[in-house]
């Protein structure tokens, strides 16, 4: 995969024909992604592109107004200089009107793909199993693959990271096991004793299950929005 970004944009600039026709194409295979509902990693490089792009012509068209031009004549009738473009102004120009042929492009499939974002985070209820306990910062996830007929487990923790004096959270999640009988069933007690197996420094670890009846793609879709629901949930019930 070939990422739309500003290096690819200023490398091409000279043969602007040949950036178009990548573009297209880029657009066109994520299209085709989000048509069999696979969202990632297209849909998140496709946001932070977008969100780079944005912001580079804002200052790219504030730098064109400042790059110095060839006087070229006068004109006396309105009394004002006349200006010839510069190499560099000509080029920035062409980048320029680049971005603003692609930035319309890139949004319409963003939206494409927040729309499916957005309905399959609207397919997925989330319970707590159990009892909800006050340590949430590490704990357990379940969640539904009916391609496979079968459950995830998986742990996560929640760390906190400061970067340029703000304070961030994330999460990491990893694979425990893949369920093909009816644990889940159970009374929470026998589920979060199996759980406790798994780490026995958490004897009361919170449990999350999240049932959708959508059969999207898995690692592509369903796990990625669960986890980003998952973030907005423990901050909820926090």
């Amino acid at each position: 995969m070939k990422r739309i970004d500003v290096d690819v944009l200023i490398q091409a600039v000279r043969d602007s024909e040949k950036s178009r026709y990548e573009i297209l194409a880029e657009l066109k295979r994520i299209d085709h992604n989000f048509y069999h509902n696979r969202l990632y990693p297209d849909l998140n490089e496709l946001i932070e592109s977008l969100t780079t792009m944005v912001s580079f012509n804002e200052r790219l068209r504030h730098m064109t107004e400042l790059v110095p031009k060839n006087v070229r004549g006068l004109d006396l009738e309105h009394l004002v200089l006349e200006f010839q473009e510069t190499q560099d102004s000509s080029l920035m120009k062409g980048v320029h009107e680049l971005i603003e042929w692609a930035l319309p492009l890139m949004k319409r499939t963003v939206d494409d793909g927040k729309t499916i974002y957005d309905f399959v985070e609207e397919n997925y209820e989330v319970n707590v199993v159990g009892i909800l306990p006050q340590y949430l910062d590490e704990g357990y996830f379940v969640l539904p693959d009916h391609s496979r007929s079968s459950w995830y487990v998986l742990s996560y923790e929640v760390t906190l990271f400061h970067e340029n004096q703000s304070h961030y959270r994330s999460l990491r999640t990893s694979n425990v096991e893949v369920l093909y009988d009816q644990l889940l069933d159970l009374p929470p007690s026998v589920v979060k004793a199996k759980l406790r197996e798994y780490k026995p420094e958490l004897p009361n670890p919170v449990v999350f299950r999240f049932d959708t009846d959508l059969d999207f793609d898995f690692y592509h879709t369903m796990l990625p929005v669960a986890q980003r629901l998952l973030m907005r949930t423990i901050k909820n019930v926090a």
